[in-house]
């Protein structure tokens, strides 16, 4: 799996989505290769949940592999360096499975 190859593909394929505001991160898995998948919505988030069920199904058909985690994220808060790029260490942090995922944006 190559990240920006999936996040690239994210942005093109959904104009809801921020350009350069979709982060793909891995997870730690046993054995298994695991990612999340976080993007900034171009509008509100009313249809978020519609939104992260349409990403998740396009991306387990373009490359075969199922994201764990599909989460939209409010415009503007994805975290950024101070260069203005995703910062992939606080994604992976946002991004971890834990006892609020069950109600995240699947």
């Amino acid at each position: 799996m190559y990240a920006a190859e999936i996040e690239r593909f994210v942005a093109d394929a959904f104009a809801e989505t921020r350009p350069g505001r979709v982060g793909v991160v891995p997870l730690p898995a046993d054995g298994t290769e695991q990612f999340a998948i976080l993007a900034e919505s171009a509008g509100d988030l009313a249809g978020e949940r519609r939104l992260a069920r349409e990403i998740r199904m396009a991306v387990t058909r373009e490359y075969g592999a199922n994201p764990a985690v599909v989460r939209i994220c409010a415009r503007g808060s994805l975290p950024v360096t101070s260069s203005g790029k995703l910062d992939r260490a606080a994604l992976r942090r946002a991004a971890a499975p834990g006892p609020a995922d069950r109600e995240a944006v699947r």
